[in-house]
């Protein structure tokens, strides 16, 4: 059944973006109105996750996304870096952005962009994000280095990617005592775990390239490689009474130093032919991986069959992927496709996925002071999404309305009674639906934006509140005779429902999603903040006031366990583009 459908996914569907070697990759050429950290909504709405009481690595809301019911989504530490986006610019590009504020606050930001001689184009990402956390113990620290090389010609193409990713995390336990919220500042209130972290790196390297078999004025046949390399490595660290505080201890009461490793090497060979509607690419891939921990070794090597498609005629957009994995990875395998239409302002759209994957490496087995456990035995997770959606754009108006539909079975939860990951628990086999509405209006010197969003589950917990509201207000204006200088006065909000209360696992970096009380309900929470920009030529000073919201909601509100709702915050900011 499962040969059946990728074969039959190879004649009905098509690729993805523009390619070098394999995997996504994009160019995106720098305007003259290009801005480091993006516009003036996209900068305060980025550094909104500095507002929040416990950072997540991606959303800039308290609230999870629909992703944590599905494979692997219950992880709360993830580096993503699949999609390369290459800037490129008739003049060397820098761009450089720095934020700082209360507690501890800093983003730096930094980029280089240039075409080299000979057509090479080479682009350098430097982000760092810092936070001394609004509760004892709860600092949180990332950074991200980025570097890549591409040259493109009528014979060959290559493409280099590399990068470097670390993020620290203090881990507070939580709050002893929430009484104390209403006489004393969230800095100064005792925590259950005072010295608690853990450290998170990881490298990855690729090479794309393609060489030209055959091409005339319509067609090409393309011989195409792509290797990459990748490691992961996490340390937790704790000391404390630990015997009183975990279930087991098997080797220090005291002190723990849990570390595992991940590396993975593979190298992917195929063919891609062309035309001016239709690309498919088709090969193999080859994988090697092995994971230590504590003196635990795994290795293997899998082996798996990929095709890409696309098909574009006028309006009409189909793209299509999908892996087949034969040797080594339970013969797991992943479809994706989507369909796009444009109509004069209407833009129609429709995506699916559907997959049956491993669990991740370390899910199957793990040894460290105060967990242990071995599936020697596993099941495929099956997952399947599917997105439809219509886009409406006009002049000085836009809309966007999309239904989200998520099927999720046999997923691996962890069990803290059996100290092991589960999938036939309650939430194994779940179902989540949303509706996203999304509009904006810009006319002369206003700006409105809007979001409601509604999730409904198959469950009676409200990991995700059922309805949200959120948007931003702003006024442009130019001040002096030769306009130069352009302020921007802002003002955003969020409104949402009731939600549960999520606990979290620490030692191995997960939300503890079976073992949250679903007769805590937290209030719906409303929430507002206030923007300032002033931009001179390439020129931004930007000044964010957020959580203003913690003067009248109970303090006592909470969505992780015993880490309650942030203060008022105060971010300033620069942000400077250079064309030379």
């Amino acid at each position: 059944m499962r040969i059946f459908l990728l074969l039959f996914s190879i004649g009905v569907a098509l690729s993805v973006k523009s390619q070098i070697g394999f995997s996504p990759y994009a160019v995106d050429s720098l305007k003259s109105n290009y801005r480091t950290m993006g516009n003036v909504r996209d900068l305060n709405l980025a550094s909104s996750k500095f507002d929040q009481s416990f950072i997540r690595t991606s959303g800039n809301q308290f609230f999870l996304d629909r992703n944590y019911l599905s494979s692997n989504g219950s992880q709360i530490n993830f580096f993503q870096f699949n999609n390369v986006i290459q800037q490129v610019s008739g003049l060397p590009h820098i761009g450089f952005g720095y934020v700082f504020g209360s507690q501890g606050a800093q983003d730096l930001s930094f980029s280089y962009a240039q075409v080299l001689p000979k057509n090479w184009v080479i682009n350098t990402n430097i982000l760092t994000s810092k936070l001394d956390g609004f509760f004892r113990n709860t600092s949180f620290s990332e950074s991200h280095y980025r570097i890549s090389l591409s040259k493109q010609t009528d014979k060959f193409g290559l493409l280099f990617h590399g990068g470097i990713d670390k993020m620290e995390r203090e881990w507070s336990g939580g709050v002893i005592d929430a009484s104390l919220l209403e006489s004393f500042a969230p800095l100064f209130i005792p925590v259950l775990k005072e010295n608690c972290n853990s450290s998170l790196k990881s490298f990855h390297s690729s090479i794309g390239m393609y060489f030209n078999l055959w091409k005339d004025n319509k067609t090409l046949l393309r011989f195409i490689n792509e290797s990459s390399i990748y490691g992961l490595n996490r340390l937790f660290s704790e000391t404390d009474t630990l015997n009183g505080i975990y279930a087991n201890t098997y080797f220090d009461t005291l002190n723990s130093s849990d570390q595992y490793q991940h590396s993975t090497l593979d190298h992917f060979s195929g063919l891609r032919w062309q035309n001016n509607k239709l690309t498919y690419t088709g090969g193999a891939k080859a994988i090697y991986w092995n994971y230590r921990n504590m003196g635990l070794y795994r290795d293997t090597l899998e082996f798996n069959l990929e095709h890409a498609l696309k098909y574009q005629f006028k309006s009409f957009k189909l793209q299509h992927r999908g892996s087949y994995n034969l040797i080594g990875s339970f013969n797991q395998w992943n479809l994706s496709q989507s369909l796009s239409y444009q109509s004069g302002r209407f833009f129609y759209f429709l995506k699916n996925r559907i997959s049956q994957r491993a669990p991740q490496v370390f899910q199957r087995f793990y040894s460290s002071n105060n967990t242990r456990y071995n599936n020697s035995a596993v099941d495929l997770e099956s997952t399947f999404s599917h997105d439809i959606g219509i886009d409406y754009v006009s002049s000085s108006f836009w809309a966007s309305f999309v239904y989200e539909l998520g099927i999720n079975r046999g997923i691996y939860y962890f069990d803290t009674d059996l100290l092991n990951w589960e999938n036939t628990s309650v939430l194994s086999d779940n179902s989540i639906h949303q509706m996203k509405l999304e509009c904006g209006y810009e006319k002369g010197k206003m700006n409105i934006r809007q979001e409601y969003r509604f999730t409904s589950a198959n469950q009676n917990w409200l990991l995700i509140p059922q309805h949200f509201l959120g948007g931003s207000f702003d006024y442009r204006m130019h001040l002096f005779k030769q306009k130069k200088m352009e302020v921007t006065l802002g003002m955003n909000y969020t409104l949402s429902s009731k939600s549960n209360v999520i606990p979290v696992i620490e030692n191995i970096g997960i939300y503890d999603v079976l073992n949250v009380d679903i007769n805590n309900i937290q209030n719906g929470i409303f929430n507002i903040g206030a923007y300032l920009s002033i931009d001179i030529e390439t020129f931004r000073f930007f000044l964010k006031v957020n959580n203003l919201g913690y003067l009248w909601n109970d303090l006592q509100w909470n969505y992780i366990e015993g880490i309650y709702l942030p203060e008022i915050t105060v971010r300033a900011g620069i942000t400077w583009d250079f064309w030379n």
